[in-house]
């Protein structure tokens, strides 16, 4: 289904009027979106990039659609050798060690620890989760078919305190529900983002998937 059919099919037929015009409507879709892919480590969003040639350069920058990593490898074509992925706080332990890098989330780039001059030459893949492109009318979502209703009932869901006629009382506990939400799937991210590290950080919590 295309966005647009969610729109009209899905989303309209689940909501009793819309007070919103249809810009509006394809913000909360692809909020709707962003919320489902965000839900968990999904299988659909696993992808691959080796479009990087090692050189004498320890930084090289992320996919631009990275969300986070699984997995890093060098490759001369034939031997995949792992590099290991440090925590942030922890990169000057490991200085002058071949084959360790650290994620730089600021400058969306990836640093080895030294230069990487035995496998200059070689390829660098990456193994991640990534970000999906935000929706037009045209396009549909990249999970499978059967699944994109889904997106139309988060928008429904989502919409339904919009639609309410008291708006001295907006902030009400569903707007603290879906608050909420959003800041434990941050949460969430940000723990697998640091599990992915060499799993000397421990989390406050694991990430439970609640069905």
């Amino acid at each position: 289904m295309t966005s647009q059919e969610i729109r009209e099919t899905v989303f309209q037929w689940l909501v009793d009027d819309t007070n919103v015009d249809e810009t509006q409507e394809l913000v909360l879709l692809n909020i709707a979106y962003d919320r489902i892919n965000a839900m968990r480590a999904w299988s659909y969003l696993d992808k691959s990039q080796a479009s990087q040639t090692l050189s004498a350069t320890t930084s090289y920058a992320q996919p631009t659609d990275f969300m986070y990593l699984d997995r890093l490898q060098v490759t001369d074509g034939t031997t995949y050798n792992d590099v290991k992925i440090v925590p942030f706080v922890k990169r000057f332990d490991y200085n002058n060690t071949s084959r360790v890098a650290f994620l730089d989330a600021v400058n969306s780039q990836i640093t080895f620890t030294t230069a990487p001059d035995s496998d200059i030459g070689q390829t660098l893949v990456w193994t991640y989760q990534y970000q999906p492109s935000q929706l037009t009318n045209s396009t549909s979502p990249v999970f499978p078919r059967q699944f994109h209703a889904l997106v139309g009932y988060e928008m429904a869901r989502m919409y339904f305190f919009n639609d309410q006629p008291e708006k001295d009382r907006a902030w009400n506990k569903e707007l603290m529900g879906e608050y909420a939400i959003l800041l434990k799937q941050m949460k969430d991210w940000d723990t697998q983002v640091k599990l992915k590290t060499e799993g000397e950080w421990l989390p406050d919590t694991y990430m439970i998937d609640p069905t």
